[in-house]
């Protein structure tokens, strides 16, 4: 059932993501994902069998790359924005299935179905602490036993809008854009029953040199 928060958010996001907004993130993802190599070669090593879902899948590239990896997994992906969808649409196939959704509530799927979780740049969009655990939960809770956890995040402390952020805004926005710091990662990991088994963090010049955090967890 979706809350009055979690509709002010797909109002916000659809604001946010427009098309022109969303055909910009096109030319940045298309590079963006090959940074992903060492990722995701450490994600799919061994991975148990079953579905995968992207809970932020936004214009489809990591998808599509994995599953050019993984040609015979089915795949899954869902964004709160619709033009998002719209452009991952032009790249993935049909049996890839995308859907609106929100990535704090995957109560459509029973628990323990997905090989692999995926979400990339998305949890900066939260604005509560407790928004976040929950997603881990959620996360979680749709995981195999040994399924895995794959996280991008912005790294640090505080409103983005405060730092190099702000520079590539054309105009005001509702929507969260707060970091979060890798120590609140583990604890939120650790607390959903996940243990972290890889990481990585970058600084990313395309985004005023913000700093990221990339983890992998695995479900006992």
């Amino acid at each position: 059932m979706e809350t009055a928060a979690a509709a002010d958010d797909a109002s916000a996001m659809a604001v946010l993501y427009s098309e022109k907004v969303v055909t910009q993130y096109e030319g940045l993802m298309a590079d963006e994902v090959k940074k992903y190599a060492a990722d995701l070669s450490a994600l799919l090593h061994d991975l148990v069998e079953g579905p995968v879902i992207d809970t932020s899948c936004g214009t489809g590239h990591l998808l599509m790359q994995l599953q050019s990896l993984e040609p015979t997994r089915t795949f899954y992906g869902i964004d709160i924005a619709p033009a998002m969808l719209e452009s991952a649409r032009t790249r993935l196939p049909d049996t890839v299935q995308l859907t609106a959704g929100d990535m704090r509530d995957l109560s459509q799927f029973e628990d323990n179905t997905f090989s692999c979780v995926l979400n990339t740049f998305a949890l900066h969009h939260l604005g509560e602490q407790v928004e976040v655990a929950e997603c881990f939960k959620e996360w979680c809770r749709v995981l195999k036993p040994n399924g895995r956890l794959y996280v991008g995040a912005w790294e640090g402390v505080g409103d983005m809008m405060d730092g190099g952020m702000a520079e590539m805004m054309e105009t005001p926005i509702r929507a969260h854009f707060n970091r979060w710091a890798q120590q609140q990662f583990t604890a939120w990991a650790s607390d959903a029953g996940l243990n972290i088994t890889y990481e990585r963090q970058a600084v990313e010049k395309d985004f005023g040199d913000e700093n990221t955090y990339f983890f992998i967890c695995s479900k006992a």
